[in-house]
């Protein structure tokens, strides 16, 4: 997935598909880039189970690898917003001080969420399994949903 970002940067940077003057001339084929390389989930195992790929081990694979992409794809969108701070609150002299903060709240948050579904939410999840009530892991699920909800 990287080398296949940094291909679509570079040739996107080349080429100079980007907009002048809006977020500067790297940004735009970063996001791009980002965007660009990350495989469609629905497409892909809409097209593994036509070929009943998914229970050969290379279909299993080839899960992993989207559901992989699919959980990447959360903190690449959660950095997104700092390519556009610096450049929209000044051109001239960014603030480097408010992004590096920004950047630090999004990995502090990436990283409660990681770790919080690690040491709370398994336990919890494999407790609420072990009542064999499958009411109780829905009802569960819905309360996180709407507790966690912006």
């Amino acid at each position: 997935m990287a080398a296949c970002a940094a291909l679509i940067f570079v040739a996107c940077y080349a080429l100079e598909v980007w907009i002048p003057g809006t977020f500067g001339g790297w940004k735009t084929p970063l996001v791009a880039a980002l965007g660009l390389a990350l495989s469609s989930t629905a497409i892909a195992l809409q097209v593994m189970a036509e070929r009943n790929l998914l229970g050969s081990s290379s279909g299993q694979a080839g899960f992993s690898i989207l559901l992989f992409q699919d959980v990447a794809a959360i903190p690449i969108l959660a950095l997104l917003p700092l390519l556009g701070s610096a450049a929209l609150a000044n051109a001239a002299t960014p603030d480097t001080s408010a992004a590096w903060l920004e950047a630090l709240k999004i990995i502090a948050i990436i990283a409660g969420i990681v770790l919080g579904g690690r040491l709370l939410l398994r336990p919890l999840f494999r407790w609420i399994a072990g009542s064999r009530t499958p009411e109780i892991f829905t009802a569960a699920s819905l309360l996180l949903v709407v507790a966690f909800r912006p």
